[in-house]
Parts: structure tokens; C-alpha cells; sequence
């Protein structure tokens, strides 16, 4: 058992009890190492897996530790579609507020408070600007959608739910806008096609024809997307 809580404090796991889990899993996402256990599986089978995934842990952390880059070491500079803006933070107790001005993302607010009012402000950005492209895409090809919901997601970027929700993740407000847009027709494109047959993707280069390009953009520069604003 110590060889477990060493494992467990080393790695700062988390054990999460899941109602849609099959199978035991580990995801690491930001440099978090999560276990995630079925319903009704003891923690012990669950310690037995870390122990045999040890070293698997141990590459995958010193692979993301290689490539992280903490905001903190580029001069602040936070992307917003793309595009570099500098955060000015100053510290106040009266009043918060966050707005844009020449490439300055400047934000007004108590210290404690500085990471939540920013994500709240670039969350509400990114839900407009995904407003306007659904409602957009939505005319012109005759989609219809119920809700647009902007969320934490661990392991996707977007998804199209069977009551045709579209669920987008928020940290795609880093990504270029041509990123975005191709998220948007992509998740949209499964309100007709709820699978990733050759019949999707021709409707998704249809309205996105250079889609390949931002697809390959997210799968090569999506983990980095993470680095900001860490949870």
C-alpha cells in the first residue's frame, strides 16, 4: 500500500468514479493524471493498474513536460484567435472589468480573481463569435441545432449531442479563426450525418474547403492550447 500512496502523491492522481466507463482508464491531460474507475469496480484492481502503468505515467509526464510552455515564460502574451495580446493585470479590490485595446487584453480585478474573470471574458467572446458561425452555417445549409454550450471539455474539442446540442470546447478561443470555423462546420456537418463517413467529410469540404489544413493545425498545435489558463 505505501508503494501506492508514493505512486498516487508523486503523480498528484485523482481518482474519478465514472457511470459511462467500461474499462479502467488513465488520461493525462495539462500534466493532470486522472484514474478513472467503473462504477462498481473496487479501488484496489484500480491501484494494481497504476502500479503496472508506472512507467507508461512516467514517459507520458516527461513527454508534456517537455513541450510545456507556461504563459508566464512568453511575456504574458495570451492568443485570442490567433492573435497575440498582452495581459495587463492590475490589482484592485472596487471594481472588476477585462477589455481589449491596441493587442492588450487588460483586465481590472482582485489577484485571486484574475484566472476566472478572464476565462468568464474570453468564454463570452467565443460564444458569440460560435453564435454567429452556427447561425451563419445554419441558413445557408439548413441545419438545425437546439443549443450551443461552451465547456470544459478533458478529451474533445467539440461534439454533437442526439438532441442536437452542439458542445464546443473553450480553449479553441486560442486557436486561429480558420481553426475555429472548421470546429464549427465540423460539429455542425453531425447534425446530418451523425458519423465520419466519407458522405461527412464531403459536406464538411463543401462548406470548409480548405478544412485539411485546420484539421492538421489542431491535431498538431491542439495540446498547446491547454497550456493557458491551466486548471
Amino acid at each position: 500500500m505505501n508503494k501506492i500512496t508514493n505512486l498516487t502523491e508523486q503523480y498528484n492522481i485523482k481518482i474519478r468514479k465514472s457511470t459511462k466507463a467500461k474499462n479502467m482508464a488513465i488520461r493525462i491531460i495539462n500534466q493532470h493524471v486522472e484514474l478513472v474507475l467503473p462504477l462498481g469496480v473496487p479501488e484496489k484492481f484500480g491501484y494494481k493498474f497504476l502500479i503496472n502503468k508506472e512507467k507508461w505515467i512516467k514517459d507520458k509526464l516527461k513527454n508534456i513536460s517537455s513541450n510545456f510552455i507556461d504563459p508566464k515564460f512568453i511575456h504574458n502574451k495570451y492568443p485570442i484567435f490567433g492573435q497575440p495580446h498582452e495581459l495587463i493585470h492590475t490589482e484592485t479590490t472596487m471594481y472588476t472589468s477585462v477589455f481589449i485595446k491596441n493587442n492588450q487584453l487588460i483586465v481590472n480585478s482582485k489577484k485571486c480573481d484574475l484566472k476566472n474573470t478572464l476565462k468568464l471574458f474570453l468564454k463570452n467572446i467565443l460564444t458569440a463569435e460560435i453564435n454567429t458561425l452556427c447561425t451563419l452555417y445554419a441558413e445557408q445549409h439548413h441545419f438545425k441545432y437546439n443549443k450551443i454550450l461552451i465547456k470544459e471539455l478533458r478529451t474533445k474539442w467539440g461534439s454533437c449531442s442526439s438532441l442536437k446540442n452542439l458542445n464546443f470546447n473553450w480553449r479553441i478561443i486560442f486557436a486561429p479563426k480558420n481553426v475555429l470555423k472548421y470546429l464549427v462546420v465540423h460539429e455542425i456537418c453531425h447534425l446530418k450525418e451523425m458519423n465520419h463517413s466519407d458522405k461527412f467529410w464531403n459536406l464538411v469540404e463543401k462548406i470548409d474547403p480548405n478544412y485539411k489544413e485546420s484539421r492538421l493545425w489542431l491535431k498538431k498545435n491542439g495540446r498547446q492550447l491547454y497550456n493557458y489558463l491551466p486548471n
